[in-house]
């Protein structure tokens, strides 16, 4: 069972490798964004319930 949705949004891409795979190992579903035009459209896809940026 998922503990929620997180949007990481970064556009250094081994960050939210990183914490993705962290937030995963804890239960989360984890969707990534490399910047605000595809951050935008991916929170307004897949409803987060967090978001993540830089």
């Amino acid at each position: 069972m998922s503990r929620g949705m997180v949007l990481l949004v970064d556009d250094e891409p081994h960050i939210p490798m990183v914490v993705g795979r962290k937030l995963k190992a804890a239960g989360f579903e984890v969707v990534t964004a490399s910047d605000g035009e595809e951050g935008l459209a991916a929170a307004q896809e897949s409803r987060p319930d967090v978001i993540i940026t830089d």
